[in-house]
């Protein structure tokens, strides 16, 4: 009797395939390889046409029974088109293998990624955000409902499916369900009985609240102390340990902050201070909260602040030893590949902020030297990544665009700062999460212009003089907020998407004094 043949895995790490053993598949990285001491390089999805005729055409039963046409080319899309780039320069297995398997055996995931393909074909770049989408809102729709009804019950097939409804709202531009989404994944992951493979996405994702008006996540994985010097394999192994500090790094910096945006009630007593934000009623009707900026009391706890401060610092300083001893084992060329360049300037990004954070504005100047070496990886990243395509124009991770915006804000030196702004346009996507470019173009522009007494025309904008004078200790911005974005037409009759932007510097009296300055930027025409 002829031998039962069986087919092929082809779903397997490219460490396991390159050996010809069988992978088990373990995201990010198989154990088996880990077992063994091998470096893992992840997940690829196999290349258009690498099937052979033979396996094209025999029978099988389709994965997506219940698809129509519409929902096969939704697909098709998402895996050719959507997937590899959802990660940017950064490892993309998560999209191109979890969520492809995902959608095979999980209707839920396969109604959200269908949500995410529709909804990121019709993004927008000049709006940074999709279009009015029906067809896209009702498969949301079901997949949230099965989530509703208990329809899934795997704790990992639930996690994936907050991390693609996460990706859905970062499509339509709302912080608020996005960072909901956030949170639940949180706490299921919290709550969960034993580590799941997709806490290291999550250490990544509960950066976001913090930036976009939500509270700190209380994720135990950032509860941990610094780890005893690691030894990185791959660079995803290196990505997620940063994850973890560069979280920690955000949620002790925004504890750290020596003011503080307050609601106040509408009849309270008025002060210049104040601006005002639209906040809808339970009847419908628009009623006026107020925003007022304050200074936080004195720090009781100072000394906690700084053996935190120092702490997180040298797990900082660690990774980069760890970092730097991984990339020596690497060819020469690799250690300049996009991935290593943004991994080394978020590193450096989350060292500057944690060392200077507890001081003034000041400080940020003896930064100079790291500045420079940002920008100077930055151009090496602009330098070796390919021109962008009509298809990255979205990207689920953070990429260059906020770590190259914190040079445009935080270094004085106005060709170092000019130069980010130039490398901020070129490397990043008009969206990178909740991150929009359009608008920190503007504002990075907005506070040059201040803080220097300039315009940036643009002559300006190629080269400006390297001995410009820094600006004065009173003349810093020491943070800024946005309201939410109105429409409005301006002179030449062409609607426009403005955001009233309240920019926040030291009293000119000093003593500690806060002051605001208020102006409506325009986000996109």
């Amino acid at each position: 009797m002829a031998r039962r043949g069986s087919s092929k895995v082809r779903t397997g790490c490219a460490t396991c395939k390159i050996r010809k053993v069988k992978c088990d598949e373990t995201w990010p990285q198989c154990l088996r390889c880990k077992k063994t001491g091998r470096s893992c390089d992840g997940y690829r999805a196999p290349p258009t046409g690498s099937l052979s005729w033979d396996v094209l055409l025999r029978p099988q039963p389709s994965p997506t029974p219940t698809c129509d046409m519409m929902e096969l080319r939704s697909l098709a899309f998402f895996h050719q088109a959507v997937a590899p780039v959802l990660s940017g320069p950064f490892d993309t297995s998560f999209w191109t293998h979890v969520v492809a398997q995902a959608t095979h055996h999980e209707p839920a995931a396969r109604h959200a990624v269908l949500a995410i393909s529709s909804f990121f074909e019709d993004f927008c770049p000049t709006t940074c955000r999709t279009r009015d989408n029906p067809w896209a809102l009702r498969h949301y729709n079901q997949a949230i409902q099965r989530v509703v009804t208990s329809q899934v019950q795997d704790i990992d097939s639930i996690l994936v499916l907050c991390v693609l409804f996460i990706c859905i709202e970062f499509l339509r531009a709302d912080e608020k369900a996005a960072i909901n989404h956030v949170a639940c994944g949180v706490r299921i992951l919290s709550a969960a009985p034993s580590t799941s493979k997709l806490a290291a996405v999550f250490s990544h994702m509960s950066i976001f609240p913090s930036f976009f008006g939500g509270t700190n996540s209380d994720f135990p994985i950032l509860r941990q102390g610094p780890k005893a010097t690691e030894t990185f394999c791959s660079i995803i192994e290196a990505q997620h340990s940063l994850d973890i500090l560069a979280a920690r790094a955000v949620r002790f910096v925004r504890i750290s902050q020596k003011f503080e945006v307050v609601v106040v009630p509408e009849d309270g007593p008025a002060k210049p201070a104040l601006v005002r934000q639209r906040q809808p009623r339970g009847n419908g009707k628009e009623s006026f909260a107020r925003l007022q900026v304050v200074a936080k009391p004195g720090d009781d706890q100072r000394q906690s602040m700084l053996d935190e401060q120092d702490c997180l610092g040298a797990a900082i300083e660690s990774w980069g030893e760890s970092f730097a001893r991984f990339q020596a084992t690497r060819s020469p060329f690799e250690p300049k590949d996009p991935a290593s360049l943004a991994l080394k300037i978020r590193w450096l990004v989350s060292k500057i902020w944690v060392r200077n954070c507890l001081e003034d504005e000041m400080v940020y100047d003896e930064a100079k030297a790291e500045f420079e070496s940002i920008v100077d990886m930055a151009r090496c990243a602009a330098s070796n990544s390919p021109a962008k395509s009509t298809n990255q124009k979205f990207m689920f991770d953070m990429g260059f665009g906020p770590l190259l915006h914190f040079v445009v804000v935080k270094c004085r030196y106005l060709h170092l700062r000019v130069a980010a702004l130039a490398l901020m346009n070129s490397l990043s996507c008009p969206r990178e999460s909740l991150w929009n470019t359009a608008t920190m173009d503007v504002i990075g522009v907005r506070s040059i212009e201040v803080e220097h007494g300039i315009e940036l025309t643009p002559d300006a904008l190629q080269g400006p003089a390297k001995d410009a004078e820094l600006p004065s200790e009173e003349k810093r911005i020491l943070g800024y907020y946005l309201e939410e974005p109105r429409e409005t037409v301006d002179e030449d009759g062409v609607v426009v998407l403005q955001r009233c932007m309240c920019v926040i510097m030291p009293s000119a009296e000093g003593a500690g004094g806060l002051r605001t300055h208020r102006e409506w930027i325009t986000v996109h025409t």
